[in-house]
This record gives C-alpha cells, structure tokens and sequence, in this order.
C-alpha cells in the first residue's frame, strides 16, 4: 500500500507543480496580479520591487486550481490505464488509494489559509512601506508624469517647473531621518468639494516639506505658499493673502488599508473596534462640524434672545457685535436668520455700523484653515455708516462682512465631546434631530463595516475549506470518467469550483447586508457543505461500481 500511495504522490506532486507553475507564470506576468494593486504612480526601481513580490500572491490564488486540476487529471489516467482495477483485484481498498489527494488537499488548504490571513497582508504593507520610504519621489513622478499633484481629492496643484533637494543641515542623518523638498516655481491651485470648484489661485512658489512615516503615524506633507492670489468662487471674491501653510495632511496612497488586505488578527481587533477603522475616523471631522455649526446657532440665538440682546464675538482688533429684531431658528438644524439686524463692525481701526432687512450667519472652513470661520450674511437694502466718518455711508442690496474664526468657548464645548459618545448616537447628546442623524448613519456605517469584517474572515475559511473537499471531489471524479485527458480534467476541476465560487460570491452579498447577513454566512459554508456531501455519495456509491 505505501508503495502504490508514493507511486500515485509521485504523479500527483510532478503534475501539480508543473500545472502550478504555469498558471503562476501566466497570471503574474500576465498582469493579473499588478492589475489587483493599482498603483498609479511608481519609479522605475519601486515598479521592480513590486514585480518580484508578485509571485507569492500569484501562488495563493493558483494553487487551488492546480490542485484540482492535477487529481482529476492523474487519477484519471491511472483510471484510464486500468491500475485501480488491478489494485482491486488484489484486494485493495482504492478509497486508500485517495490518501496522496487529500494530503495535498490537506497542504494545499493550509497554505492558502495561511497565504490569504498573513503574507499577502504583508506584501500590500510592503509595497506602501516601498513607497512611502520615498515620498518625495512620488510627489515628483506625479509632477512629471501627470503634471499635477492630487491631494485627498480635495486639492489639486499645478506648476510649471519644479525640483527636488533635501536639507543641508540633515544631509549626514540616517535617509529615513533627513528633511525632503519638493520646491514649485509658477504654480496654480484648485481646492474642490464634492467635485466642485471651491476656490481656485495662484502662487510663484509652493515648497512641499516631507515627513517620514513611523509605525504608529503615516507620512505627511506640509505645503507652504508664497505670494497667494485667491478667488473665492461661491463668494464671487478676490483675496490678496502673504504666506500660507496648508496641511499637514497624509500623503494620499493608491492601496488604501482595506478589508481584503488586513491579516487575520487585524480583522478580529477591528471587528472588536471597528471605530478606530479609517471610514469611520474620517466622519468625525464632519460631525464635530455639525457640532460646531449648532453650538455656535444656540450661543447666538440666546444672546440674541436674552436680556442683553446683543451678541459680541471676535478679538479686540477684529470683530463683531449682533443685535436683530427677531430670530427665527430652523427646528432641524438650529440655524437662526436675522430680522431687521444691526452689525457693528471694528476690523484694524475701521468702525462701522450696518443695518438690514434680513442676515444670515453660515459657518465654513477656509482655504488652508482648520478652525470653523464664522460669515455673516446682509441682504434686503443694506447700509453701512463709518462710525468715525457718519457721511461716509455704503449702500448696496447685499454684503458678505469679512470671516472671523469661531469663538474658543464654542470650539471647546465641542471637543468636551468624546468620540465615544459621539459614535454611539443611542446615547442623546440633546443636540439638533440633523446631528441626530448624522450621528445615526455613522453608526449604521460603522455595523456595515462590522459586517464585512466578519464576512472576510468567514470566506477566508471558507474558500481555505473548500480546498479539501474540491481536492478528493476531483480526484473521486477523475476515477469515474477514466479521462485522464485535459478537456477532462478541466471539466471536472472547472465546474465544483466554480460553483463553491458563486456560492461563497453570493454568501459575501447577503451577509454585508444588515438583514441577510447569517444567511448570508450559511450560504458561504453551505457551498462547501454541499460538495462535501456529494464527496460523501460519490465515494460510498459511485465509486464502488
């Protein structure tokens, strides 16, 4: 028996290492592989790097189809050949004869286990540890290549020349310690939201200062402007502004952290805290604009509403004070219009008093500025007086007074929020039903990604099971139709596998849905489920015959 079970290994490793390789070979020189990393922009030496990492993530997804496709076609030749007739009419038990098949099963399925939970993990690491070890070298390649310089899809810089240098005073540091420029002569800016322009201008020099990454933080990259000429697109504004510093703010990668690319123990530590994943860090932001929006609305309203009723906001050189007739507030959101308001106004000496219809106050972030800006908003017949000059009076149907930052005390009211209760809307905050909601699709966010959590960890396992029972499906099936031919062999492989596929596809559909999602997990293992009962019939019936 063991020398017909290393007989029957022999044929069956040769046949699977040969069919391995050339399915490796085509897939990842091919492109396959490449194409699953899109990686837009690359030097020359990181394209190499990535290249020879290719091949062990090939390996990952061939090996099972290899598998397949060597049992059903040995066995079916030892079949076609006659050599399980002769081994059974010498008395031996051909089911024995299957051992090789579910070793290499059995191998095949722990690679392919440990391939998909922990080295193509880390290959997807590397290859943003190759990249951002050299970011300024990205940052030049798109200049060159492209001819623009894309920033969380938010801003977007063109120059019309540029070059790269690093600091004299780090040149003798370790490379990974050394301070890195990218310095652009005549360049243009656009900053979009949503897609849509924002604010567009101009600067004769932008310097880009990289900063290495570390294990606990990603590379950054700071942007200083020179000579700033700014046109406010929505305002219908021109402003004139010295130096400006945008950022810093991460370097934008190509492959971004996703569930596919997470090792197994990252997958069951971010099922646990799915809040500190980065779909749901990068909706704080927003909430906590919400938030500030509302803080500063009810601050208003009650000064307005209150025994003074006037508001007083800004610094002793710029800033404002609101008195209005009425203050209508929107319910929903908080927001207060003014009736018949009053501003007065005192910006580096100028003091000025406008009277209105009607006014608005809106909250926006400015160009290159953290920190909430506060506008407000005259329309119907406004007429503006200098307090120090009363004839000299200004009067047009609407004017946008000049943004000063929101008050401290209500940027620290929001921050006395924690994240924790900000994340979790079932506890009230007593704020606007919009917050509420908001609050409401970031948890709902959060559960989805929950969901997709578990569903890769379960069609992990699923697709490393399904391995076995394929394997000792193909070898079971390459007996009874005595092929041992490649149409065959490619038949009897193609078909089990593709329909675990579909299945474990479909079971990744229903279980990322909040309704469907065990029965999306019974769907994904009750493909393997399936094929392992009909391994069952086929060995106790069929084969026999």
């Amino acid at each position: 028996m063991f020398l017909l079970q290393r007989y029957i290994a022999r044929e069956l490793v040769k046949t699977f290492l040969l069919t391995a390789l050339g399915l490796t070979l085509v897939f990842s020189l091919g492109g396959g592989v490449l194409n699953m990393i899109r990686v837009e922009v690359l030097t020359a030496v990181q394209l190499g790097s990535i290249l020879l990492r290719i091949v062990p993530v090939a390996t990952t997804l061939t090996l099972p189809v290899a598998a397949l496709f060597s049992t059903a076609m040995v066995y079916g030749r030892l079949s076609y050949d006659n050599e399980f007739n002769a081994c059974r009419a010498s008395g031996i038990n051909i089911h024995r004869l299957q051992a090789p098949a579910i070793a290499l099963g059995l191998f095949v399925a722990a690679f392919t286990f440990y391939f998909s939970n922990y080295v193509i993990p880390r290959f997807v690491e590397g290859l943003e540890q190759l990249v951002r070890s050299d970011p300024q070298k990205v940052v030049a390649q798109m200049l060159a290549t492209r001819g623009y310089l894309e920033v969380q899809k938010k801003y977007i810089v063109h120059a019309d020349s540029f070059r790269e240098y690093e600091a004299p005073e780090t040149a003798g540091r370790p490379e990974s310690q050394r301070d890195r420029f990218v310095q652009m002569l005549g360049a243009s800016f656009i900053e979009l939201d949503r897609g849509e322009f924002i604010r567009y201008g101009t600067t004769p020099e932008v310097t880009i200062q990289f900063t290495a990454a570390t294990p606990q933080h990603d590379p950054t990259v700071v942007a200083k402007m020179r000579d700033v000429r700014l046109f406010d697109q929505q305002r219908r504004q021109f402003y004139a502004l010295g130096e400006q510093r945008l950022g810093p703010v991460p370097i934008p990668w190509k492959f971004p952290r996703k569930n596919k690319y997470m090792n197994l123990p990252e997958l069951l530590y971010y099922r646990e805290h799915a809040s500190e994943l980065p779909e749901v860090q990068d909706s704080l932001p927003k909430l906590r604009g919400l938030i500030h929006e509302f803080l500063f609305y009810q601050t208003l309203t009650a000064a307005l509403t209150g025994p003074e009723r006037k508001y007083r906001f800004g610094t002793a050189q710029r800033g404002y004070e609101i008195t209005a007739a009425a203050v209508p507030v929107d319910p929903d959101s908080g927001h207060p219009r003014l009736d018949k308001p009053v501003v007065r106004q005192w910006w580096d000496g100028i003091r000025r008093t406008c009277t209105a219809g009607s006014g608005d106050v809106a909250i926006e972030r400015t160009f290159g500025e953290d920190v909430p800006f506060v506008y407000i908003k005259l329309g119907n017949d406004v007429s503006c007086t200098d307090e120090v000059d009363p004839d000299k009076v200004i009067r047009r149907v609407r004017v946008e007074l000049e943004a000063v930052p929101m008050p401290a005390e209500v940027v620290n009211r929001a921050a006395a929020i924690s994240e924790a209760d900000l994340l979790d809307y079932r506890k009230p905050l007593g704020l606007s039903p919009r917050i509420d909601n908001a609050r409401r699709s970031v948890f709902e966010g959060e559960q989805a990604l929950i969901r997709r959590l578990t569903c890769e960890i379960h069609s992990r396992g699923a697709f490393s099971a399904g391995v076995l029972v394929l394997v000792v499906l193909g070898a079971a099936l390459g007996i009874i139709f005595r092929g041992g031919q490649l149409l065959t062999a490619f038949v009897i492989s193609f078909l089990p596998g593709l329909f675990t596929t579909v299945m474990n596809i479909r079971g990744r559909q229903l279980s990322e849905r909040d309704n469907t999602a065990l029965a999306g997990l019974a769907v994904m293992w009750g493909g393997i489920a399936i094929v392992a009962l009909v391994d069952g019939v086929v060995l106790t019936r069929f084969l026999r015959r």
